[in-house]
C-alpha cells in the first residue's frame, strides 16, 4: 500500500490530477481505508481548482458531493486521522458555501470542529491550521447585520478575532511556507483588517508572484489587487473620525472585500 500511496503522491505533486484520481480508484476498489478516502477528496479538490473555466454552479455541487463522500467515508472508517478530519471540514465549508454566506456560516460550527480536531490529531498539519485561520477571519468579518441574523440558527454566535486568525494563518505559513495561495490572500487581508499595512503588501507581493494555474488562482489574484490597493490607499489616509460620512464610506469599502471568496487550498 505505502508504494501505491507513493505513486499516488507523486503524480499529484506533479499536479497529474487526473491519473492520480483513476490510480485511487483503482486502490479504492481493492482497499477501503481512510488514507484512500482523503487523498481521493485531495485529488478532486485540486482536479477541479486546476480547470482553467470556473464550472457552473451545478456542475460544482456534484464535484464538493463527491469530495464531501469521499471525506466522510474516510472519517467515519477512522475518526483520528488527521487528513480526513480536516478534508471533510473542507467538505463541509464548500458545499455549504454554494448557498451563500448564511448557509456557510450555518454549518461552520462543524468544519471548526473538524479543522480544530484534525490540528489536535497532528499539530503540523498545515492545511488544517490554514481553514482554521481563514475561518476565524471570516468570523470576525462578518457584519453586524449578518451576526444578528444568524441568532436564528445559533444558540450564540460563532465568535473569533482577527488576532485568532493571524495566529493561525502565521502558523500554516511556518509549517509550509509560500505554498497555499489562500493562506497568504487571507495573511493580507487580516493585516490589512488590523492596520498593518506594510506587512499586507508584503503578503500581497507574494501573492502576485505565486506560480500557479486555474480558474481559482486568477480570481485570487484579482482579490488581491482590490486588497493591495486598498492597504495603499489606507497607509498614506490620515487617521479620520468614526462619525464622518467619509469614515462611514471608507469602511464600508473595507468590509466589501473578502465577500465571495473562493476557496484554494
Amino acid at each position: 500500500m505505502e508504494e501505491l500511496y507513493e505513486k499516488a503522491d507523486a503524480l499529484f505533486e506533479l499536479e497529474n490530477y487526473t491519473d492520480c484520481y483513476n490510480l485511487l480508484v483503482d486502490i479504492e476498489e481493492c482497499h477501503q481505508v481512510a488514507d484512500v478516502y482523503w487523498r481521493l477528496a485531495r485529488c478532486l479538490y485540486y482536479k477541479n481548482h486546476s480547470e482553467e473555466k470556473r464550472p457552473s454552479k451545478s456542475q460544482l455541487k456534484l464535484v464538493l458531493t463527491d469530495i464531501h463522500r469521499y471525506a466522510k467515508t474516510g472519517v467515519e472508517l477512522d475518526p483520528k486521522n488527521s487528513n480526513c478530519c480536516v478534508w471533510y471540514g473542507i467538505g463541509v465549508d464548500e458545499l455549504a458555501g454554494l448557498d451563500g454566506v448564511h448557509e456557510r456560516l450555518k454549518h461552520s460550527p462543524v468544519s471548526h470542529y473538524y479543522w480544530t480536531k484534525a490540528i489536535e490529531l497532528d499539530p503540523n498539519n498545515f492545511l488544517a491550521h490554514s481553514e482554521l485561520g481563514i475561518w476565524y477571519f471570516i468570523v470576525s468579518d462578518v457584519s453586524e447585520v449578518i451576526r444578528k441574523f444568524e441568532t436564528v440558527f445559533y444558540t450564540s454566535p460563532p465568535i473569533a478575532t482577527y488576532e485568532e486568525s493571524l495566529a493561525s494563518l502565521l502558523r500554516c505559513e511556518e509549517l509550509c511556507p509560500r505554498h497555499l495561495i489562500r493562506n497568504m490572500l487571507y495573511l493580507a487581508k487580516c493585516y490589512k483588517a488590523l492596520g498593518q499595512y506594510d506587512e499586507s503588501l508584503a503578503f500581497c507581493k507574494l501573492v502576485i508572484e505565486y506560480q500557479g494555474s486555474g480558474y481559482d488562482v486568477e480570481e485570487l489574484l484579482l482579490l488581491v489587487s482590490r486588497t493591495t490597493h486598498t492597504a495603499s490607499t489606507s497607509k498614506r489616509r490620515k487617521p479620520f473620525s468614526a462619525n464622518s460620512s467619509v469614515s462611514r464610506q471608507r469602511l464600508k469599502q473595507l468590509q466589501a472585500i473578502g465577500q465571495n471568496e473562493s476557496h484554494m487550498h
